[in-house]
């Protein structure tokens, strides 16, 4: 026994592996004190005339078998029992087992039962222990790669309820002795060569990848996985050829002693799952299944998937991580394809099977193993040969790769389903200098679901100490990610925008889970403007130009070019964690600058999603960080550290405030606060204003900058607006954000409700008018459910007047006429955007040139913008300074650079 601080490592099991053991089976029987073994095994065995062969051994050391020669592929329960009515009836005293996997499972089965009692129904795992060791079994393995003769489990089916379960995960269930003899595998067929060879490196692979992996699995996996990589394809081809039959045997073993104790991954979870509903070939089903679920699997171990490429014999060198993880996958389609396993139709299984198929998956505890987060919606995805992956430095796509193995998976169309994100169980992890880190204070801190109150993740706690190190790798970057030329960083923003898009689902239902917006109304557009942000900054950057300046001097050439600033730090909030992260980093990128991000913590997990993304744009590492945790600390170190350049930050005022004067002397882009105002004129038309204040007040559960914070009604129109406005807000659908028809969701967190509840009571106990809405809602997972609300008769000195409130709130507010109109709007310590409507053209000039905003929207709501448009807040205002959106992010995040050139001759 192993022990290690991650997991106990047991194997009970003696391994004699060499040519011609089996002529030593009857010794070992007899050296275990078995006279009278039940020799379990299959017609197949019989046929090849390996069962004579054992027989012969056997009663060579006066051992004298009971045979039971009626094992069948995915044994079933009432073979199993069978079998154990046969060795108690007959009075056997211990097990040989000669086949495949399937007959070292029955064996492994009667023996539980035989050393207990009941069925083998009554061992399923979770269910009763198996408190005695089974009675003395010797395996033998006649396959490719089963390395049953060596794992601690036993895998039954129930025909009734149409699954496999697992039996074991005890060394009470382990063959005593495994005799491993490769010329028993000489001819074997080559789809069992294939399926069975596949199967071991599944073993391998999945062991070697999940959470709970240690030193001595991964070793004895590696191994395994380079026997396959060496050996398969010739023991595939070449039936006879005795040198690759050793290897492969010896990859089984090794394969299975890594497997151990614990759950390995959704290969097995659905492979084993499937073959509980059609009698398919288990290891021909694991092959099929490995290909796609590595590809899903492979950005959550990138380090990992490229160790393993160099397990394969591939050439990693002078390639990114992210490329080498791509190339370990790229090699298993490969493989598969090369040894001939059938797909899953061929395997009988159709279209209509996915959706149970995949709940069944996820139901299994195997899953617990798996490097990434996969429900069930993501088997679904897998077993459609559609699982999201990084595409490492190459910018192809399924569709124009058909020869590869993309095919894996039963082809369909995705139909939409109510599903949240399982992302439970996992720890998120920072990004720093090109890897993959926790807190060097080993703390971490439980990222909570606004939607349902449950703890989602674990995330690392940043420190100062963790920033500084951010920095440091940033500022060690500069060089590197400066030098890359304008139209290969314009490649690696594309291939970001493309990861974002390949992971379109995942990442909206992550952004939903995480920050709490409706899925369909709001998540995917989300996600979509991220990729558009990578997008218009790739090719914003072809064209940042320079200018060429007359001289006073005859002999002179003047220009300008733009230059990297160095390292930016970017610090954004939790209401939009996807749009204000792209709109600073892509630009910053673009420009040639390196960046250290510190997301809000709120929404840390959907930021760790987005930044596997960005990482696999493949930039030098250190040119792209993540650092989670308290703004307070990690964000404060950010903006003051003496080696970052800039600081791009969007969020309240109050912070900005702060991080203003932590990077004193730097270049500052601040989106900061607002409120409104939306004005609506006499002669608007109300039912397009209805509909604009529904967006301006509502998207986002009213949780934006540009929020409609103030309706300023003219008095003529006043009563009819506020009526429509009553009707139309009661038709928006409060609810699980999950839900499709769900158009208002949680707010993000307390902060924001308790806010909410404190507008509310001033702004009544001041006299407004509660029209609509008015409190939290109840019956719901979190108190963060606030339905619509609407207050009439508010006044200018109301707190939900003066201040950001920031939550699905309407105020309005009456006004005489256009003077009236500018005053009030204009009343406001913020300047960040406002809308106007009216038909009137001249009227919409001048409030637009009134107006102290930074952006006027004219009979458009005030949460209307567009990605590639400068965005920011007035001078003089407290909403910020600078623009971000399309060129003049860029130009900002940069800096000028004058050349002189005295010319000779001239």
């Amino acid at each position: 026994m192993l022990e290690h601080t991650l997991r106990t490592y047991q194997s009970p099991t003696r391994l004699v592996q060499r040519l011609g053991a089996i002529r030593e089976l009857g010794a070992e029987a007899a050296l275990l004190g078995i006279r009278r073994p039940l020799l379990v095994t299959d017609p197949g065995v019989k046929a090849a005339g390996l069962l004579d062969t054992a027989l012969e051994a056997l009663r060579a050391s006066d051992v004298e078998p009971v045979v039971f020669d009626r094992v069948k592929a995915n044994p079933p329960v009432d073979l199993v029992d069978a079998g154990a009515a046969e060795y108690k009836k007959s009075g056997c005293d211990g097990l040989v087992a000669i086949g495949g996997g399937s007959s070292m499972d029955t064996a492994k089965g009667i023996g539980v039962v035989a050393a207990h009692d009941g069925s083998i129904l009554d061992y399923e795992w979770g269910h009763d222990p198996i408190k005695n060791r089974i009675p003395p079994m010797i395996a033998v393995p006649t396959t490719a790669g089963t390395g049953s003769e060596v794992t601690l489990w036993a895998v039954i089916t129930d025909p009734k309820r149409k699954i496999k379960f697992n039996v074991g995960g005890t060394s009470n269930i382990a063959s005593w002795v495994a005799l491993i003899d490769p010329e028993l595998s000489v001819k074997l067929p080559g789809p069992v060569t294939a399926g069975t060879g596949m199967d071991a490196l599944a073993h391998a692979v999945e062991c070697y990848t999940m959470v709970y992996h240690q030193p001595f699995t991964d070793a004895v996996a590696l191994l395994a996985m380079e026997y396959v990589a060496r050996h398969l394809r010739v023991a595939f081809s070449q039936g006879e050829n005795l040198q690759a039959r050793y290897y492969m045997s010896a990859a089984a073993m090794l394969a299975g002693l890594a497997y151990g104790t614990d759950s390995a991954g959704a290969a097995h979870a659905m492979s084993q799952t499937a073959g509980g509903v059609h009698d398919a070939p288990h290891g021909a089903l694991t092959a099929r299944l490995l290909g796609p679920v590595m590809e899903y699997n492979h950005s959550g171990e990138p380090e990992r998937f490229a160790r393993m490429a160099q397990a394969f014999g591939l050439d990693t060198r002078n390639v990114s991580m992210w490329r080498a993880a791509e190339m370990a996958v790229e090699y298993v389609h490969q493989l598969t394809l090369d040894v001939e396993i059938p797909s899953m139709q061929e395997l009988g299984f159709s279209e209509d099977e996915i959706p149970m198929l995949a709940d069944k998956a996820f139901a299994d505890p195997q899953t617990i193993g798996n490097p990434r987060d996969v429900n069930a919606a993501g088997y679904r995805r897998i077993y459609e040969g559609k699982a999201p992956s990084p595409a490492g430095s190459t910018n192809e796509t399924r569709e124009t790769r058909p020869d590869r193995a993309w095919r894996a998976g039963i082809r369909g169309e995705e139909q939409g389903e109510l599903m949240t994100v399982d992302v439970a169980r996992s720890l998120r992890k920072m990004f720093v200098d090109g890897e993959w880190v926790g807190s060097e204070s080993g703390r971490t801190f439980d990222a909570v679901s606004p939607a349902t109150g449950a703890v989602i993740a674990q995330v690392p706690e940043g420190t100062r100490a963790d920033a500084r190190q951010a920095v440091e790798a940033a500022h060690g970057a500069r060089s590197a990610i400066a030098g890359l030329k304008g139209f290969e960083r314009s490649r690696r923003l594309h291939r970001i925008a493309d990861a974002i898009e390949r992971r379109r689902e995942d990442l909206a239902r992550i952004l939903t889970l995480d920050q709490g917006k409706p899925l369909l109304a709001e998540a995917y557009g989300e996600v979509d403007e991220a990729a558009e942000y990578f997008r218009i900054a790739a090719e914003d950057l072809k064209r940042l130009e320079g200018s060429v300046i007359p001289s006073a001097s005859p002999s002179k050439l003047i220009f300008t070019r733009r230059v990297p600033r160095g390292v930016y730090g970017v610090i954004t909030p939790w209401n939009w964690p996807l749009t204000m992260a792209t709109e600073l980093i892509a630009p910053a990128l673009a420009a040639g600058n390196a960046v250290v991000w510190t997301p809000a913590s709120s929404t840390s997990v959907i930021s760790v999603a987005l930044m596997e993304c960005i990482a696999e744009g493949d930039f030098p590492p250190g040119a792209v960080n993540l650092v989670t945790g308290p703004g307070a600390e990690v964000g404060d170190e950010v903006a003051g550290h003496p080696l970052v350049d800039g600081v791009g930050f969007v969020g309240s005022t109050a912070t900005g405030a702060s991080v203003a004067r932590r990077a004193a002397g730097k270049h500052v882009m601040l989106e900061l606060g607002g409120n409104g105002p939306m004005i609506i004129f006499g002669d608007a038309d109300i039912d397009h204003a209805i509909e604009g204040t529904i967006v301006g007040c509502y998207l986002c559960a009213g949780q934006s900058c540009t929020a409609g914070e103030r309706i300023l009604v003219h008095e003529s129109v006043h009563d009819e607006y506020v009526a429509k406005l009553d009707a139309a807000a009661q038709k928006l659908k409060l609810g699980d954000p999950f839900a499709p028809d769900t158009t208002l969701g949680p707010l993000n967190n307390e902060g924001v409700a308790t806010k909410m509840d404190d507008h509310i009571a001033d702004a009544l106990n001041s006299g407004a008018r509660l029209v609509l809405g008015g409190r939290r809602a109840e019956g719901y997972p979190t108190r963060l459910y606030y339905p619509a609300t609407i207050l009439d008769a508010v006044t200018p000195a109301m707190l939900v007047s003066r201040e950001e409130t920031f939550g699905p709130i309407a105020p309005v507010i009456k006004f005489k006429d256009e003077a009236d109109a500018i005053a009030i709007a204009n009343d406001s310590p913020y300047g960040l955007l406002g809308a106007v409507y009216t038909r009137d053209l001249s009227r919409a000039l001048r409030m637009a040139e009134a107006l102290e905003v930074g952006w006027v929207n004219i009979n458009e709501s005030s949460n209307y913008w567009e990605a590639h448009i400068p965005f920011g807040g007035r001078a003089g205002k407290r909403s910020g300074i600078g623009r971000v959106g399309g060129h003049g992010a860029l130009e900002q995040m940069s800096d000028l650079k004058t050349v002189v050139i005295e010319i000779e001759g001239s």
